[in-house]
């Protein structure tokens, strides 16, 4: 037998450092491997990927990965087979492979960008010595193994929108003219829904199939009034990090360690995963984008995440790869509405100023529009999208001049804060408009259902591909919850009724059949149904908080960049 070993130095402070790989021998494969051009993973070098979304700085270490030994099948040729690694540098650095001593490569990448190399396994003698050396502090991340696939599977590429409204893609108001273009090849859900009004409970239920009360991550503990109105000093707590928001301290809990991931099902399949991102609320010590090989907070916005997930998307255009790509162009359109505006309580806006509020957020739809359409002109062109199930969605939407606000989300659960777009489209998905209600927990156990990858029961049961491909469907019951300030909130859709567990125990009840837009409270003439409703959305809060009971979770830190890339996106107010 032989194996192969990986050494890597971590818990260091250093600028400069050297990774060995010590081959003696060669590497497990998956018996009998064919000639497929479809590469897919055979093996990491770790049971779970070290995921690295922000690059460190020049004072702190690499991060370590797990020695892992690899049995090796005599009668697999490994000539197609590859050892690919992948780094990412605080800044500008030279990268620089050797194998037993030679240069094999050398490269410059800029601050910030990821770079990947590989080396064919055939070229590796038992006598090798691989070493990775860069001029500056670098994370280098969980190396795999690429062998060609036995059975090629398709692609998934999800684009998330950040605060994108359902009636701007799709509605009345088609502020992304190219992206509508690129959903209508498939299937488009006219009412589709969030799970929650704010980011980082929302995209874990896009990432893991599963409602927020079961993921946990972004649960808030209220720990009561804090001496001041922000602290924006992160502050470990038991199973969470704590912040000071709008004067009062909470604990924000991260993803359970009991929740798989979808990169982590996707990847125990073969596939090759990334997650590029453009919020801290999605950084590692949170644990939603566990299980990626690659999960990327890029600097900037779209126009910097645009080139960079192009460049990932080349390179692995023959890999089975998984991706999740986040924009945050349009969350940020608050930051040009003029003071004069913001000084109008919403109510005593005219027609004119709201127009003017909504042409802003119009504009940076568009540009993020035209992100979009060069991701998948450019996959189209280079004959990608031919085996690519492409999502379409948003994490939640927005308040535009309504709801007695000129902007925001997260402390509501409104219609136009939880409506939200989604699409599919891909080999063997027609193009129609489906109106039954879905949310996004059923994104996950669609997708695995066309990768072809097993799910757990509670998951199956949510798979919207029948419905895609032509059966009828009826509207989902669902539950939408954790704000992210104010009091706590929650919505539960049932049938044709909309439940509201409100502000300071207050509770609302909507007929969404006859009132699409939630604004009528009918809970006085159908107090029976009120009752119901309060009573299943008490009972399934228990049922959640007794499953955690048992979900031993441990506490996190959070990083500065992180804590900076909050601060720059509005979210924690104040300095």
């Amino acid at each position: 037998m032989e194996a192969i070993s990986i050494f890597r130095y971590a818990d260091r402070v250093v600028t400069r450092f050297l990774v060995a790989v010590v081959v003696g021998s060669v590497l497990f494969l998956a018996r009998g491997v064919d000639a497929s051009p479809q590469l897919a993973v055979a093996r990491r070098f770790a049971d779970h990927c070290t995921v690295c979304s922000t690059a460190t700085s020049k004072n702190r270490s690499a991060t370590a990965v797990s020695l892992r030994a690899f049995s090796w099948r005599p009668q697999v040729k490994a000539q197609n087979a590859v050892l690919r690694f992948s780094f990412v540098a605080g800044g500008d650095a030279t990268i620089t492979i050797r194998q037993s001593g030679n240069v094999i490569s050398a490269k410059e990448i800029d601050g910030g960008v990821t770079f990947e190399t590989e080396v064919s396994i055939a070229k590796l003698s038992r006598a090798d010595v691989l070493s990775f050396e860069t001029n500056r502090d670098a994370r280098w991340l969980d190396p795999v193994i690429l062998v060609p696939a036995t059975d090629p599977r398709p692609n998934i590429l999800i684009i998330c929108v950040d605060t994108l409204r359902a009636d701007r893609l799709g509605g009345s108001n088609n502020a992304m003219p190219k992206t509508r273009k690129w959903m209508q090849r498939g299937a488009r859900f006219t009412r589709a829904y969030a799970n929650a009004p704010w980011t980082l409970p929302s995209i874990t239920t896009i990432l893991t199939g599963v409602v927020p009360g079961i993921h946990n991550a972004g649960r808030r503990t209220d720990l009561g009034p804090a001496p001041k109105q922000y602290d924006l000093r992160p502050t470990p707590g038991k199973a969470g990090y704590r912040l000071t928001l709008i004067g009062r301290t909470y604990e924000f809990r991260r993803l359970s360690p009991a929740v798989p991931t979808l990169a982590e099902m996707l990847g125990e399949a073969g596939y090759y995963t990334a997650a590029l991102h453009q919020n801290g609320y999605l950084d590692f010590p949170i644990d939603s984008l566990r299980g990626f090989d690659l999960a990327y907070h890029y600097p900037g916005m779209g126009e910097s995440g645009t080139p960079r997930a192009l460049d990932w998307l080349a390179k692995n255009r023959n890999t089975r790869f998984a991706m999740f790509l986040h924009y945050i162009d349009v969350h940020q359109w608050p930051v040009e509405i003029p003071q004069e505006l913001r000084a109008i309580p919403e109510p005593k806006l005219t027609a004119e100023q709201r127009a003017k509020l909504g042409s802003l957020y119009d504009k940076q739809c568009a540009i993020t529009d035209d992100y979009i359409d060069r991701v998948l002109s450019e996959l189209d062109q280079a004959g990608a999208l031919a085996n690519t199930i492409v999502v379409i969605t948003s994490d939640h939407g927005e308040a535009i001049a309504e709801y007695g606000r000129l902007d925001g989300h997260g402390a509501g659960v409104q219609e136009n804060i939880l409506r939200v777009p989604l699409g599919f489209f891909g080999p063997g998905i027609k193009p129609s408009t489906i109106d039954t209600r879905v949310s996004l927990r059923s994104i996950v156990p669609t997708l695995l259902d066309y990768a072809r990858v097993p799910a757990r029961a509670e998951l199956t049961q949510r798979n919207m591909r029948p419905v895609i491909e032509g059966r009828p469907g009826r509207d989902r019951d669902f539950v939408s919850e954790f704000v992210l300030y104010g009091d706590d909130q929650a919505a539960m859709y049932s049938g044709r009724w909309k439940y509201v567990d409100g502000e300071e125990g207050k509770e609302f009840l909507y007929d969404v059949h006859a009132d699409p837009a939630a604004l009528n409270d009918v809970g006085a003439a159908n107090r029976e149904v009120l009752d119901r409703l309060h009573r299943a959305f008490r009972k399934q809060q228990i049922q959640e908080l007794e499953r955690l009971k048992a979900q031993r979770d441990e506490g996190i830190t959070l990083t500065p960049e992180t804590v900076e890339s909050l601060r720059s996106l509005g979210y924690l107010g104040g300095s």
